[in-house]
């Protein structure tokens, strides 16, 4: 089981003066481009285009309502960008002047959700801008569009109005990074060090409570015995050790599969039932390949030869499959699509970790997709303790 201490860094964790080479090349691995200083809590620094690194000041943590309106501006800026661009291109007019009236009114009243988001997170950022945006599309996107509606000229028909709020929400949701400048908010270096933002070496990296740190964080401190010895960012686990296990686990799930069908005695005919459902889970290349090895003897049992020339999403559905009048003696494998997605990142050698637009944030590696390949490892680790358990029930009634 890989630990935090098989893919954090150890060379730096603070910006240093006498070794800019080692912290450029630390942000730009993790495409990150600013570290806290490591002599003053109220800096930090930033890294340009060029290698160097611009001193920024931190923000005053008593001049929170100036960060709340900021955030708020530039939330409220985004909205009637998407609305103004939307609404012109119907109207063949700039309409500017009303959107701006009926976004801000309604961004306002936002400022109590921003002012409690900034009681529990010290780097204010795009990732706290998406989390605004998330509810926001809860709460208020049907009203907000309401009033809009309400203002904007007769003229504009129903279909074209459907097809602006159509547009307007799949943006929303799939424009999942904004633009925001970072501010640092923390009074003291302990602050900075709290729980919520360390973590052991030892821990395994899928562990829910490491996920909840680094959906809190992103970037973590090490800490062993009191010492810092190293920092782990979730684009991190991207690195090597985690595919060669990740590899060695489906590959493991893959045998334990085989191996229960072979003792649950899978005939060619279950095959063919597969192959005749209205969206068929197996492929026509691979019931031919297995029906011309039988010799198209449908009664014939699956021999462990024949069942691991099967394609990983085959034996899922397969192994979830139930023959009539056979027993429910086993559980089936939970989310086999989302494990059968994270073994094709695997074969193609997708980043387990993706980058968003480069352009638009200084965190540019997307959380979702860390989001979502964390649930892929925790759908194969619970798959993989299912089938080995059922594995020993049927070699104990053998």
């Amino acid at each position: 089981m890989l630990t935090i201490a098989d893919i954090m860094t150890k060379e730096v964790a603070y910006f240093d003066p006498a070794h800019v080479d080692i912290c450029v090349s630390f942000c730009k691995e993790r495409k990150i481009f600013y570290m806290p200083s490591a002599e003053d809590d109220y800096v930090y620094y930033q890294l340009q285009r060029d290698g160097t690194f611009a001193k920024k000041e931190l923000v005053d943590p008593n001049r929170k309502a100036e960060l709340v309106q900021d955030v708020l501006y530039k939330f409220n800026g985004e909205v009637i960008r998407k609305l103004r661009i939307l609404t012109a291109d119907k109207l063949n007019y700039d309409t500017y002047p009303t959107v701006t009236e009926v976004v801000v009114d309604m961004g306002n009243a936002f400022k109590g959700l921003i002012k409690e988001k900034m009681k529990t997170r010290s780097l204010i950022n795009s990732q706290l801008v998406n989390e605004i945006v998330g509810v926001f599309m809860k709460k208020i996107a049907d009203e907000l569009l309401r009033r809009l509606r309400q203002k904007l000229p007769k003229s504009l028909t129903d279909a074209d109005w459907e097809e602006i709020t159509a547009s307007f929400f799949h943006q929303l949701d799939s424009e999942i990074v904004y633009s925001i400048t970072p501010i640092l908010v923390y009074k003291t270096r302990r602050e900075l060090m709290d729980e919520l933002k360390t973590v052991h070496p030892s821990e395994a990296l899928f562990k829910d409570d490491v996920y909840e740190k680094l959906r809190y964080s992103s970037l973590l401190f090490v800490m062993d015995r009191g010492k810092r010895v190293g920092m782990v960012h979730f684009s991190d686990y991207n690195r090597l050790p985690v595919f060669t296990q990740t590899f060695q686990r489906l590959h493991h799930l893959e045998r334990e599969m085989v191996k229960a069908l072979t003792m649950r005695k899978v005939q060619l005919k279950d095959l063919y039932v597969l192959r005749n459902m209205d969206q068929p889970p197996v492929s026509e290349r691979e019931v031919q390949d297995t029906r011309q090895r039988k010799n198209g003897d449908s009664e014939a049992i699956l021999k462990y030869s024949d069942l691991e020339k099967l394609y990983l999403k085959t034996l899922l559905v397969l192994y979830n499959y139930r023959r009539d009048h056979e027993p429910i003696n086993w559980s089936p494998i939970q989310h086999p699509n989302i494990i059968n997605m994270l073994r094709n990142r695997i074969a193609h050698s997708n980043d387990l970790v993706e980058l968003v637009d480069g352009t638009r944030s200084n965190l540019i590696y997307d959380f979702k997709s860390f989001a979502a390949f964390y649930r892929q490892q925790r759908a194969l680790e619970v798959a993989l303790k299912i089938v080995s358990s059922h594995n020993q029930y049927l070699t104990m009634d053998l």
